[in-house]
């Protein structure tokens, strides 16, 4: 049997980047309040009333937002999209069992990304001066509207992250599969391998902190494509699952109340293979798993094994 499939996905912004955006300069700013335990928080904590508990503290007309670390994104921020595309050869090999092979891809397009909307040029300057862009320069402190503007490409704008769509991924994958139903009569099994390969140039909008996406912001502020592409914080180039289900032969006819309460059991075992090093970064960070190791050996059993019984 030959079968393939495509699929046009598009996947809409999550509320936390808005969030974000509405949260921080230039929409609100943080002050400072002199004395903090002489100002506890009122018994009830809305808007409202907290606004009216410290308006007195509050000094409107001194700040200037663009002093704060200010939080926009792109005018035409808008959804991502991804090109998946699969095509694989089915073959029988007994009457109870078959083998598939498969090539899965897809193709990941205006990705949520996170990109210094300010650059530190004179920052950049002292380190990598051959990573400026021509006719890029620091701004001078004569000409920037509040501090935090010295030495950024633009004087007009302090701290500035701006959310785009300039993600992109890509995905390949060879993937074999193993089905065989009522082996002997009475088991089930499901084995397959994935061997593929995950590129992009930022695996996720925010910083995980530890594994995978670790930091979202790129090296090089002026070159957030090319420079970034390398293998996907979501990168598991090999992978191989089993699954077998066993109906234990005791009491399969039913009869009686024995047979009800022990016929017909099952025992079902699913066991998941990774490199080691997929599963200790794994366990550092729950939104993304980064290998660094290509081989698939030292494998270790990744904590998705699970058996159970069940009385039908």
């Amino acid at each position: 049997m030959i079968r393939g499939g495509y699929r046009l996905l598009y996947y809409p912004p999550f509320y936390n980047i808005y969030i974000n955006m509405s949260s921080s300069a230039p929409e609100v700013f943080l002050q400072n309040l002199p004395g903090p335990g002489t100002k506890p928080l009122p018994v009830t904590p809305n808007g409202p009333t907290v606004r009216s508990t410290y308006s007195s503290f509050l000094t409107p007309g001194v700040f200037d937002p663009r002093q704060f670390n200010d939080t926009t994104m792109s005018p035409d921020f808008r959804s991502d999209r991804v090109h998946s595309y699969s095509f694989g050869i089915e073959r029988e090999l007994t009457k109870n069992s078959a083998i598939e092979v498969r090539y899965a891809g897809n193709r990941g397009q205006n990705l949520f990304d996170s990109i210094n909307g300010n650059p530190d040029v004179a920052g950049l300057q002292a380190v990598a001066p051959n990573l400026i862009p021509a006719g890029v320069t620091a701004c001078p402190a004569a000409n920037a509207v509040v501090s935090a503007a010295i030495g950024r490409e633009f004087c007009n704008l302090g701290i500035t992250r701006t959310r785009t769509n300039g993600g992109y991924s890509g995905y390949d994958g060879l993937q074999a599969e193993f089905r065989a139903n009522n082996l002997f009569k009475q088991l089930t099994i499901r084995s397959a391998y994935t061997w593929s390969k995950t590129l992009d140039n930022v695996s996720e909008i925010f910083a995980t902190g530890a594994g995978g996406n670790t930091t979202n912001w790129a090296q090089n502020p002026f070159n957030t494509t090319s420079a970034e592409h390398s293998f996907s914080g979501l990168d598991i180039p090999h992978q191989w699952t089993i699954l077998f289900t066993e109906e234990l032969p005791f009491f399969k006819e039913q009869h009686g109340v024995a047979g009800h309460l022990l016929g017909a059991g099952r025992s079902p075992e699913t066991t998941s293979w990774l490199p080691a090093s997929a599963i200790r970064r794994c366990r550092q960070s729950q939104a993304s798993c980064r290998i660094s190791l290509p081989a698939l050996t030292p494998l270790t059993l990744l904590v998705e094994e699970e058996a159970s019984w069940a009385l039908l």
